[in-house]
């Protein structure tokens, strides 16, 4: 037991005068409080309860301070003894005893029976105010920010049963992980939390952007998108997002944002090089790449499948008017049409 607790305590006239002495106190030291508190040995919690007036100061403690900084000593009223003040405590925690189960215990066998009785009838059937309540979740009208989120998830996002996540890469994707998380916020109010694991050989070039919300799951979930594996379970775009043109398209630019790429396409013939830019979208869900294929057909370009698992764009003035007509929010893919 820390020294300073044995002494008495001490009451002002003001009642402010404890708050206000022990701020000069601090302001004094030239410390804040986490180092203050270490330097004379009292928890943080004490210092936090004395200074809202909860506990009295021991009057030992307020002399020694009051001397080693030089503060000015408030007007005291009067000096109560360690068991007076203990005392007073144990009336006050009597009362909320009593507030609460109507009833003061006298020993421990009773505040077992009457706590198990209260658990029985009443407590477990309570509501916790914190752990019991879900926080609310915004739930987005359609739009084309809504459907360019579920492209982004459709391609590199994935949901459990209480948590949402887009993986990207930390290095090349860095200024599109900014627009994500600006995206999740504007859409949902929710900031989302960006988690890189550098120390980990597999994970270290990858940034998750996280977002956990039971309810926004649930809401995302009966919007389409699926819990679970994606390719296990074929994830497909929602009609919703299908029946509209702006939506199909928004839709389309978060997929290839995520899932796609723009590369250079080198060849010689004659001794003369030839170089092109082409777009590459690649997964493994069937109907995504459908999705991809049918909505490049429908705009007038030329999509070729490639291998099972691909569809690309390899004409010169698809790419230049896909870049037109949807466009692209991930600087990477402009940087390498670019080039």
């Amino acid at each position: 037991m820390n020294e300073w607790f044995k002494y008495k305590r001490i009451i002002f006239v003001d009642k402010t005068a404890q708050q206000d002495f022990l701020n000069a106190i601090i302001i004094a030291s030239k410390q804040d409080v986490k180092h203050f508190t270490a330097s004379i040995d009292i928890s943080q919690r004490s210092i936090q309860n004395w200074r809202n007036g909860k506990t009295r100061l021991p009057y030992e403690f307020f002399q020694k301070l009051s001397i080693k900084y030089r503060v000015p000593v408030p007007p005291v009223k009067e000096l109560i003894s360690l068991r007076d003040h203990l005392k007073k405590i144990g009336v006050l925690g009597g009362k909320q005893t009593f507030k609460k189960y109507l009833s003061l215990p006298l020993v421990q066998r009773q505040r077992r029976f009457a706590w198990q009785k209260w658990w029985d009838t009443k407590g477990k059937f309570s509501k916790h105010p914190i752990i019991n309540v879900r926080k609310k979740v915004v739930k987005p009208r359609n739009s084309e920010l809504l459907a360019e989120f579920f492209g982004i998830m459709l391609g590199d996002g994935g949901m459990t049963k209480y948590q949402i996540t887009v993986s990207l890469n930390r290095h090349d994707d860095k200024e599109y992980i900014q627009f994500v998380s600006r995206l999740i916020y504007k859409l949902f109010q929710i900031k989302p939390s960006i988690i890189i694991a550098p120390n980990d050989p597999v994970k270290k070039s990858v940034a998750s952007i996280q977002l956990s919300r039971r309810g926004l799951v649930e809401y995302l979930s009966r919007r389409g998108l699926v819990i679970g594996n994606k390719v296990r379970q074929q994830a497909e775009v929602p009609e919703w997002i299908i029946r509209n043109k702006k939506f199909r398209f928004a839709c389309l630019r978060g997929l290839v944002d995520t899932d796609g790429c723009v590369y250079t396409d080198t060849y010689a013939i004659a001794a003369r090089e030839y170089s092109y830019k082409k777009i590459a979208f690649t997964n493994r869900s069937l109907p995504l790449l459908k999705f991809v294929y049918d909505t490049w057909l429908n705009m007038g370009f030329r999509p070729a499948l490639a291998k099972g698992i691909d569809v690309r764009l390899t004409s010169q003035d698809d790419v230049a008017s896909y870049l037109k007509l949807v466009g692209t929010n991930n600087p990477k893919h402009l940087k390498r049409y670019k080039v």
